[in-house]
C-alpha cells in the first residue's frame, strides 16, 4: 500500500511541475512592437511596408523599402541593437 501511495504522489508531483510547451517566449510583444516602430524611423519607411519575423529566440529578421537588417534584443538594457546590416 505504501509502495502505491509513493508511486501516486510522485507521478503527480511530476505532472505538476511540467512546463507547458508555449512558454518559450522571451521577448515581450510591446518590445517587438517598438522594434517595428524604430526600425520605420531608421529605414525611412512606412510601418505598413515593414515586415519583422523571429530568427531566433533574441534575434529579428527586419524588411522594408528595399532594405534588410537583423536586430538582436540586448536583455541588459532591455533594447534592440542593429547586429547587421544589408541592402539588397
Amino acid at each position: 500500500m505504501r509502495r502505491l501511495l509513493l508511486i501516486a504522489l510522485l507521478t503527480s508531483a511530476c505532472h505538476f511541475y511540467r512546463a507547458p510547451a508555449y512558454s518559450y517566449q522571451v521577448i515581450r510583444d510591446d518590445d517587438v512592437e517598438d522594434l517595428d516602430a524604430d526600425a520605420s524611423e531608421q529605414l525611412r519607411c512606412p510601418d505598413d511596408q515593414i515586415d519583422s519575423r523571429q530568427l531566433t529566440l533574441l534575434t529579428r529578421l527586419v524588411t522594408g523599402c528595399g532594405h534588410q537588417r537583423v536586430y538582436a534584443w540586448d536583455p541588459l538594457r532591455e533594447q534592440w541593437i542593429v547586429a547587421s546590416v544589408e541592402q539588397p
